[in-house]
This record gives structure tokens, sequence and C-alpha cells, in this order.
């Protein structure tokens, strides 16, 4: 008798497991893995972009180049760089669309390339009408005719938010701004008929909590959060808790 009992339990866990796809995903609380909207000078455009997030983790989705949207495919970026024939030293893409808003289309070009700690990162240049982004072979050159752009350096800091005190003790009396990394993906996109940036820490860094930033650009060469070149809309964060 024990010995049919043990069968039919057997056979029962067996069929449970084999029930549930492979690649099914583990069981998540819900609200615990969602993005929150934490700063919104124009709820429209940030409640959508919470929206279009909430559902890409909704779908089990994890790095940023699986984001899709009409807003992200308002853009249509044309890849161009290393070859065969190696003129190239560097690989791009280029689009034309009004990044700054002013009624006029620029040349942009989005170079992501892997940092010095084979961490992603992407830099913006900003190109001059008459110059053509593959006339332009080495990336030194890019730089060189660039008028406008935007390439972390540094960090950038949430400064929308209040300033936290910083941890370390010999720092005590000075205060920070929490925000993104210098390591930075950037996804333009289009909404009711304005340009914005998504501008987001690479997730090849681990960092807790995840935080985003949808801004405008104004103009000049970008390095940090700076509010003369750069409109900060709306800040988002989330704990980060799905393994990437």
């Amino acid at each position: 008798m024990k010995r049919l009992i043990y069968i039919v339990l057997a056979l029962f866990s067996y069929s449970a497991f084999a029930d549930r796809p492979d690649n099914a995903a583990p069981e998540r609380k819900p609200g615990v893995h969602q993005y929150k909207l934490i700063m919104s000078k124009e709820d429209k455009v940030c409640r959508y972009m919470l929206g279009v997030l909430n559902h890409h983790v909704a779908e089990g989705k994890t790095r940023y180049n699986e984001l899709e949207d009409s807003m992200f495919a308002a853009i249509q970026w044309t890849r161009y760089g290393i070859s065969n024939d190696n003129k190239f030293n560097y690989d791009a893409q280029y689009a034309k669309f009004d990044i700054n808003n002013d009624g006029h289309e620029e040349l942009v070009v989005r170079w992501r390339r892997g940092s010095i700690k084979l961490i992603d990162v992407d830099t913006l240049y900003i190109l001059p009408e008459a110059v053509s982004a593959e006339s332009l072979y080495r990336f030194q050159e890019l730089e060189a005719r660039s008028v406008g752009g935007v390439e972390i350096q540094d960090s950038y800091g949430l400064h929308l938010l209040p300033p936290l005190p910083r941890e370390n003790w010999m720092k005590k009396d000075k205060q920070y701004f929490p925000g993104l990394t210098n390591f930075v993906l950037m996804r333009p996109f289009l909404f009711a008929s304005k340009y914005y940036l998504l501008l987001s820490t690479s997730p090849d860094v681990r960092i807790n909590p995840e935080r985003l930033v949808v801004t405008r650009y104004i103009g000049g060469h970008v390095s940090s959060a700076d509010p003369s070149k750069m409109d900060d809309v709306c800040y988002l964060s989330r704990p980060n808790i799905i393994p990437r």
C-alpha cells in the first residue's frame, strides 16, 4: 500500500513539473518590479513612458534595446561604419530629426561602444547640415566636426530631487544628487510632436535603485545634468532586482 502511495505522489509531482514551460519565469509579487514616477513636469509623456516601461517588465524583457513602441520607431536610424574595406574605425547609426525642437532637423549620430570596463555607453553627436556622417571615417573626425551632442562623462544627477547627505564620514557636511552613472544609454523618441531622450544607466552596471530620466536636449555639448542644456521632465525608479 505504501509503495502505491509513493508511486502516485511521484507521478503527480512529475505531471506538475511537466506542465510547467521550460522558460517559465519565477513568480513575482505584484508591483515589486514596477517602475514608479518620482518626478513629473509633463504628466502626459511621463505617464505614457511609465506604461511602456512597466509593460516591458511584464513581458519579461530586461534590456532597453528590447523596448518597443511607436515613439521610438518614429526615428529611423541608418547603421554605418566598420566594413570589409576597413575605412571606418567605429560603428554607429545616424538619423535626421529635430533633436532640440527648434523647428529644424539635425543630423544626429548615436555611437554605442564598450568603455574601458567593457560596459556599453552611448554618445550622441550633432553634425553640421553640410556634413555627411558616412564621410567621417574616424571617430576622431566625428568628435571634431560635431556642433553639439551628449556624452555623460561623470554622472547625471537628478537635480530636481532633494539632495542627499553623503555616507562617507569625511564628507558628512556635503550633499549630492542621486542619479545615473557615467555609463549611460540613450534612446531618443517622439511624443506629441516633441523629441525627448530616455537616459538610463547601462544594464551592465548593477545599481540599486535603478533610475531613468526623460529629458529634452536644449543645445550645446552636454557632459552632465546641466539645466541650461538639458530640460529634465521625468524621473522614474524601481528596485534593481531582476537578473540581467
